[in-house]
């Protein structure tokens, strides 16, 4: 027999600051790639880029390091939309996806920012409350002894 699980019994905080998150991630890297490698060329960015370039050019183009953070933060900001989506569809298994959705908020932070760090809160949070979820009815043993106790 197949376990379903009704609206009230899924961690719904956790899955929409979590989504919320990777919609924030993805979307600001999406920014980082077009944005940064459109203005970047035209040379309308001269600043902090052209001193990267004339200092650290070991490291390569600004350019090319900005289109790979993009698209790390787009890999990113994927995997934790589809960890909020898993955790919505299998609550039970609630403390991986909270925590791959922390790991990979946090990790954002490499690329583009996180989402200018509103990403990368949100999907700690999200994650954290994903992870210390219990469904309504059960609680650990300890708490249910001092309940009986009391």
């Amino acid at each position: 027999m197949k376990e379903t699980v009704s609206t009230h019994e899924k961690p719904t905080a956790a899955i929409a600051l979590s989504l919320l998150s990777g919609v924030f991630i993805l979307f600001f890297s999406i920014v980082c790639v077009f944005w940064w490698n459109w203005w970047l060329p035209m040379g309308i960015m001269p600043g902090m880029w052209q001193e990267w370039h004339e200092h650290m050019r070991w490291f390569g183009d600004a350019g090319t390091l900005s289109f790979m953070m993009g698209v790390l933060g787009m890999l990113f900001g994927a995997i934790v939309i589809a960890a909020a989506l898993m955790l919505r569809s299998v609550p039970r298994q609630r403390e991986i996806w909270g925590a791959i959705i922390i790991a990979f908020s946090a990790i954002s932070l490499m690329s583009c920012m996180g989402g200018f760090g509103i990403g990368t809160v949100l999907g700690i949070i999200g994650g954290v409350l994903a992870v210390v979820w219990r469904p309504p009815g059960t609680e650990p043993p300890e708490i249910r002894h001092q309940r009986q106790a009391g």
